[in-house]
């Protein structure tokens, strides 16, 4: 819709979110407390989920068209990183 591209999404896609996550080494996207972050996202409701995409990024919502367009304070790309 229109008005999320100018608000950005009214909820979290989990899915979009963990698809466009980066990692700071490749073994820590297989590791044990890489699932278990995604497990606790998976059960959190959205406000739990809006609070640590504040925590983590300072947004209150996912950036327009997703995660994939998620930018750092420089306007540089940089995706979510565990």
């Amino acid at each position: 819709a229109p008005e999320a591209l100018i608000a950005g999404a009214a909820s979290i896609d989990l899915d979009d979110w963990r698809k466009h996550a980066a990692y700071q080494e490749a073994q820590l996207a297989f590791a044990f407390s890489t699932e278990c972050f995604w497990c606790a996202m998976d059960e959190f409701t959205v406000d739990e989920r809006i609070k640590v995409l504040q925590f983590a990024t300072g947004l209150t919502s996912p950036p327009a068209g997703g995660f994939r367009n998620l930018v750092g304070y420089l306007g540089d790309a940089v995706p979510f990183t565990l």
